[in-house]
């Protein structure tokens, strides 16, 4: 661990100060965004944690459980003084960085997952899928604005749209009348 001087210096070359109430994401040990949501709420630390009800099996019921749209994820929107706390709570691993400088998570991708986590929408995390390298946007509905690279579902078309610091993308159903070819 950096001695608190050191600690301070790296984090004020990792974070300038014109980022102030920027979103940022954090990597949590495994299962354990629940309860990094739950400190960091404790200390006055906004965050927001995309969770999807989805229905799982065990071997004597069937339950609806919350899970997280982007397992060991976790977006914090920490002021300054508060930064170094977020390192410090139990179950963070890190900030999600990018050539040592850390990554920003723009308001408009924060809003995409609140979107998409909407009663009715139907959006995952995109493991392997086909692509069709045809970028499209989206022109109706409550994803309009946002744009995203299309490929082919068995059940239809889907849109995937990409996290641009995290280089992830969330995968959502939509109409092709929805759509236009970019």
């Amino acid at each position: 661990m950096l001695p608190h001087k050191e600690f301070g210096e790296v984090m004020s070359a990792l974070c300038p100060p014109k980022d102030e109430g920027a979103w940022y994401a954090v990597t949590t040990r495994s299962r354990s965004e629940k309860k990094v949501t739950a400190l960091l709420a404790g200390k006055a630390i906004e965050t927001f944690l995309p969770l999807q009800r989805r229905k799982r099996q065990w071997c004597d019921r069937l339950a609806w459980v919350d899970v997280p749209l982007l397992p060991s994820y976790v977006f914090v929107r920490p002021t300054s003084s508060q930064r170094k706390e977020v390192l410090f709570t139990p179950g963070v691993v890190a900030y999600v960085q990018f050539s040592r400088r850390l990554a920003i998570i723009h308001q408009s991708e924060i809003e995409f997952l609140r979107r998409s986590i909407s009663p009715g929408v139907d959006a995952e995390l995109a493991k392997s899928v086909q692509f069709l390298n045809q970028k499209v946007e989206i022109i109706d509905g409550p994803f309009a604005g946002y744009a995203g690279i299309l490929f082919k579902a068995v059940n239809g078309d889907r849109v995937a749209v990409q996290i641009g610091e995290l280089q992830q993308s969330v995968v959502i159903t939509i109409s092709p009348g929805q759509l236009r070819v970019r």
